[in-house]
């Protein structure tokens, strides 16, 4: 009887862990254009994909962008 309630803190830590907030900011010329997209992700380098998806589908240009974790 006490497996069960292991078992199931067992599975919501590994899921909690899979996904991690990340705040994420566009820049051009290598300068900050201000504002951030906020993204859920496993890792910062799928984050940092994420966030250029999303901030295409915006209408913003941009040549890349950086994502830390947002704590």
């Amino acid at each position: 009887m006490k497996k069960i309630p292991m078992i199931l803190s067992m599975l919501l830590v590994s899921e909690i862990s899979f996904a991690t907030n990340f705040i994420c900011y566009r820049y051009i010329d290598g300068k900050p254009t201000g504002g951030f997209l906020k993204v859920d992700a496993s890792s910062q380098k799928e984050a940092e994909r994420i966030s250029k998806e999303n901030y295409k589908k915006l209408g913003y240009s941009l040549d890349y962008t950086k994502c830390k974790r947002d704590w």
